[in-house]
């Protein structure tokens, strides 16, 4: 749809608590339905570009396992050991984040912007999070082959400061809510490990009528070769603290 420059960094720790961290950050956007908002600022067939748009996403996610001898995420993402029969478990969360868009000019074209009343104008949003809640978690075994899913969901406080072209910064605090969900399934053998994942995480905010999303959604495919008997003392310190 155009150019734009991403980095992605998510750093995944497995066990009784798991931990999770996030930093994404991306520079060049285009509008979805340029047809509808954007007609005539952009070529027939070309979407609505803007390289001045750029977002800022930071994050942090505990979920901390509490039946860990019937399921954990070290088994059923991590492939940490083998599960030889089903189960599932119940855990506590919490999650924090800093989520930043920001441009030059309002997001809405300014063809649309009276469509959105004072939304039309924004330009820069900057919203902070911490939440708590619950997840369950579990995983389907046949032999050495395996579905397993985990799902999160909480309310969390926002502070939101939001500015805009022409008029005052909006700045307060809400309710809303965090979601963090996976799937994955493959091969979990004694030598031969590959599976399918798919992670997604959700925060939304009401701001002004409208509503802000972000969701990030991941896909991966792993195949790993278990060495069998391999101690390295630095690791396992590290898996022991962390735990």
């Amino acid at each position: 749809m155009g150019e734009s420059h991403a980095t992605d960094f998510h750093l995944r720790f497995y066990g009784r608590r798991s931990y999770e961290f996030s930093y994404q950050s991306y520079d060049g956007f285009y509008l979805k339905n340029t047809d509808e908002l954007a007609s005539g600022l952009a070529p027939a067939g070309v979407k609505y570009q803007r390289s001045d748009i750029k977002a800022r996403n930071l994050g942090a996610v505990m979920h901390w396992n509490l039946k860990e001898e019937d399921y954990t995420l070290a088994v059923g993402f991590a492939q940490d050991g083998r599960q030889l029969q089903s189960g599932w478990a119940y855990f506590a969360s919490v999650a924090v984040g800093d989520n930043k868009i920001y441009a030059d000019d309002p997001f809405v074209p300014p063809s649309a912007a009276t469509k959105f009343e004072r939304l039309g104008t924004l330009k820069e949003l900057d919203r902070k999070y911490a939440g708590v809640g619950g997840a369950l978690g579990g995983i389907w075994v046949h032999g050495p082959w395996y579905l397993t899913g985990f799902a999160a969901i909480g309310p969390s406080w926002q502070k939101v400061v939001g500015r805009f072209s022409g008029s005052d910064d909006f700045d307060e605090s809400f309710v809303g809510f965090f979601s963090d969900a996976k799937v994955g399934g493959g091969y979990n053998g004694q030598i031969h490990v590959f599976d399918i994942q798919v992670h997604s995480d959700n925060t939304t905010t009401d701001f002004l009528g409208g509503a802000v999303d972000t969701i990030q959604l991941e896909a991966r495919f792993t195949y790993s070769y278990r060495m069998l008997n391999v101690d390295i003392p630095i690791l396992n310190s590290l898996s022991s603290f962390l735990d």
